[in-house]
């Protein structure tokens, strides 16, 4: 059985190289001052590196609270908005409570609410790798394919997100500490830590049938653990629930202000007719489009995958977090909801670690990435959602 200090080790080449990527990049692209020449058709741009360093730690707390980490530094800082639900102006309550407690929480030992936000999503995405891998060993896996997902989790093409100030590095862990749990008879701390996920972000509450799954494999869903562990599991959802309904007089609050948000406005049906028509439309504002229905694909594909080989809580995981938002009628954000659902990874570290599947996979995502950075390094907003 391999040691705390192996599971460590192991997980701190990928760690270290992805997220040293990823900020040599956005220091590089962000210096870039961009100038553009009027030509026959469209413009030639002219690139000038800037060469004050006193501009790199300013360009990189900018970009540290762009999109929705300044939604939630702002309510660790003053908390939820007053005032009675509405699906007209966009409101703090569709933003769950777990990270913000945490970042005032550390805040006070760091004296820096961005800083703490910054330390918890890296510490968090640290532990998520190390716990996984326990989980794979569990699960058999060899160690090529373990080597292979964490590459492949930590080269993801919008994994910038696991280090910057949003909830994706604490809700992977969770879900993932969660299911392992789960997987060792663990029910009740399994339960507690779903809990903790469903305060986490809305995607929690979306996992709770295939948590409900899981216990049903392990046949203990009507015994009493798995009767105590299921009931656990939606406290933190409910808890806040409670707060939204003395707040705005409306506990589902955080789902009904997505209209104000630009969800829900069309039909899965209407989505597609306006997509297929268009593959060139790559992104629109704040939807990096084509990249974000691949990863939709790509989940409902693993979702069905495992439904014919019999792993329905796995299946589960990767179709119900993907169709309900699907069901809204847009693709956005859709990478940022995939990539923390880890049966993708089991597949595919299963299907890819071949020694030439794996690298041909790895330089695509590592590619993409440093895209995605680079756009995120310009402020695209298609980069940020």
């Amino acid at each position: 059985m391999r040691s705390l200090r192996q599971f460590c080790i192991e997980a701190a080449l990928p760690f270290l190289t992805s997220r040293l990527l990823i900020v040599g990049i956005l220091l590089f692209c962000s210096q870039l001052e961009l100038s553009s020449v009027p030509a026959k058709e469209g413009a030639i741009f002219h690139a000038a590196l800037q060469k004050n360093a006193d501009t790199l730690l300013p360009a990189l707390e900018k970009i540290a609270r762009l999109a929705d980490a300044r939604w939630y530094l702002d309510i660790a800082a003053t908390g939820y908005a007053d005032g009675p639900a509405t699906t007209s102006e966009p409101k703090n309550w569709v933003f769950f409570p777990l990270f913000p407690l945490l970042i005032r929480a550390v805040a006070t030992l760091v004296g820096s609410p961005l800083l703490a936000a910054v330390v918890i999503s890296n510490i968090s995405f640290f532990a998520a790798l190390i716990v996984f891998q326990h989980y794979l060993l569990g699960l058999g896996a060899t160690e090529s394919e373990r080597r292979f997902a964490l590459w492949l989790i930590c080269l993801f093409p919008t994994s910038y997100f696991f280090s910057l100030p949003h909830t994706e590095s604490l809700f992977f862990l969770l879900i993932i500490a969660a299911f392992s749990a789960t997987h060792s008879g663990r029910y009740l701390t399994a339960g507690t830590i779903l809990s903790l996920a469903t305060a986490c972000r809305p995607t929690g509450l979306l996992l709770l049938p295939a948590f409900a799954l899981a216990l049903a494999e392990r046949r203990v869903l009507f015994r009493l653990p798995g009767l105590l562990a299921l009931a656990l599991a939606p406290l933190g959802v409910c808890s806040f629930m409670l707060f939204l309904w003395n707040k705005t007089g409306d506990p589902f609050a955080f789902a009904s202000n997505q209209a104000a948000w630009g969800r829900g406005q069309q039909t899965i049906v209407e989505l597609a007719a306006k997509l297929l028509p268009y593959p060139e439309a790559l992104m629109r504002p704040w939807d990096a489009v084509v990249l974000n229905a691949l990863a939709a694909l790509a989940a409902v594909v693993t979702g069905i995958i495992y439904f014919f080989e019999r792993r329905p809580s796995w299946s589960a995981v990767m179709l119900v977090p993907v169709i309900v938002p699907l069901a809204t009628g847009t693709v956005q954000s859709m990478c940022r909801f995939v990539m923390v659902l880890f049966p993708l990874y089991l597949l595919a570290a299963k299907l890819c670690s071949s020694e030439r599947m794996a690298p041909l996979l790895l330089v695509l995502a590592c590619s993409l990435l440093t895209g995605m950075c680079a756009m995120l390094a310009f402020l695209v907003t298609a980069a940020m959602a």
